[in-house]
């Protein structure tokens, strides 16, 4: 049994390759591969920022510019862009955004028509500390870049806000862009499917597991699988099993927002308190996820110590917090010690 399910685990792998190495080549790319780099990039929104700070609730399209400068080419989108999600419009100085394209545009450019694009933004009135948020939720998606290619692509930006009727003063905050699931799905050549359930058969439990165990590193319990939330669902032909990505870790320890607090009704006091929330009973499958998380530890803590925006103390809080995971998942008939109690 071990054996088989060793040679599962390693077709998870293997098959996370093989969705990327057998897509054509020939396909144009999109406006987010041309977009992604290293480094940060500087870019400029010029919109009706009264219209779209006025109410929480607006859920309205409105017309803006994405403004930016790459390899010394100067680019100027047109594009429409509106609020988006819940919590944080309520809650936040600023909404996320999601940013729509035109797809003509997008093809007399050469790129591929993956018109979407999702724009965290920060929350805080609070510059210094909003810039760390966002810097910390950054890495939360690089690591899981790291550890699976099943995943959502990001780039940081530094973005300056103006308003085109000039009655709000520019602004500029740091952000991340996110890549749209279709585009992620477009990738792994299959396509998003919306359910509330997972029917027999439809959840990869090696995968759920893996997602699981990535969620306790980062500390983070705002996802579920029943009922599902902050997971995207991609289906690949007619395979049964879906591929899940996890994303939105901002209430997740690792970023220690303000506005993030414990999961009392599983069990959590502290929202630093590890918690596991995948299934400890299947040790046969825990076991070889666990060993390769181990096989990404220094790629981890690699990922944080090149951050080069964060002072040496926000990086070692950081990595305090990778140590203490793999002091716990060492001996992985501790995590029972941290599971979730069942709702």
């Amino acid at each position: 049994m071990k054996k088989t399910v060793l040679f599962l685990c390693s077709l998870f792998v293997v098959g996370q390759l093989l969705a990327f190495s057998s897509t054509t080549t020939s396909e144009p790319p999109s406006l987010m591969v041309k977009i992604l780099q290293d480094d940060p990039l500087p870019i400029t929104i010029k919109t009706d920022l009264e219209l779209l700070l006025q109410d929480g609730r607006n859920d309205d399209w409105q017309t803006a510019r994405l403004q930016y400068e790459k390899n010394g080419t100067a680019y100027d989108w047109k594009m429409d862009l509106r609020p988006r999600g819940k919590f944080r419009r309520r809650t936040c100085e600023f909404p996320p955004l999601k940013l729509e394209f035109s797809k003509k545009a997008l093809g007399k450019a050469g790129l591929a028509k993956q018109d979407d694009l999702k724009l965290i933004t920060h929350c805080l009135a609070d510059s210094l500390l909003t810039s760390q948020l966002i810097f910390r939720e950054y890495l939360a998606y690089k690591l899981y870049n790291e550890a699976s290619l099943q995943s959502l692509r990001v780039q940081l930006v530094k973005v300056r806000y103006e308003d085109i009727e000039d009655r709000v003063e520019p602004l500029e905050r740091w952000g991340i862009l996110l890549e749209d699931i279709d585009e992620l799905a477009a990738r792994l050549q299959g396509e998003e499917v919306d359910i509330f359930s997972f029917l027999p058969g439809q959840l990869d439990t090696i995968q759920h597991t893996f997602i699981a165990v990535f969620q306790m590193m980062i500390g983070n319990t705002d996802w579920s699988i029943d009922p599902i939330r902050n997971l995207k669902m991609i289906q690949q032909g007619d395979r049964n099993s879906l591929i899940l990505v996890p994303y939105d870790f901002d209430f997740s320890a690792w970023v220690d927002a303000p506005y993030a607090s414990p999961r009392n009704d599983l069990g959590q006091q502290k929202l630093k308190t590890p918690l596991f929330q995948g299934i400890t009973a299947s040790s046969n499958i825990l076991h070889p996820v666990l060993k390769l998380f181990r096989s990404k530890r220094k790629a981890f803590f690699k990922v944080v110590d090149d951050f080069e925006l964060m002072t040496k103390a926000e990086k070692s809080s950081m990595m305090r917090r990778l140590r203490q995971f793999y002091r716990i998942t060492a001996a992985p008939q501790e995590l029972l010690i941290y599971q979730a109690t069942p709702l």
